[in-house]
């Protein structure tokens, strides 16, 4: 498969997304090794807390996505 410049200029918008999602999971390894040695309660706890962290980081990302295209969409009624 050929690369394209098309695919370049995509390849370099998603890097820094990826690197993002991908640190995420890291630092929540490592906060799954460091809370583990505390117990079961403090694991459990640890996890709740990740999860109602990542529900509401997707939350607010899914919402700007939305808001994107909306206000992509109405900017572009203005213009034609």
């Amino acid at each position: 498969m050929e690369i394209t410049s098309r695919h370049k200029k995509i390849l370099s918008l998603a890097l820094p997304i990826i690197g993002g999602m991908v640190s995420q999971n890291v630092l929540n390894i490592v906060d799954t090794a460091m809370v583990g040695v505390m117990g079961d309660n403090a694991l459990a706890a640890m996890g709740i807390g990740s999860f109602a962290n990542f529900m509401s980081i997707a939350f607010i990302m899914g919402l700007a996505t939305g808001v994107q295209a909306i206000a992509a969409r109405r900017l572009g009624e203005v213009f034609n």
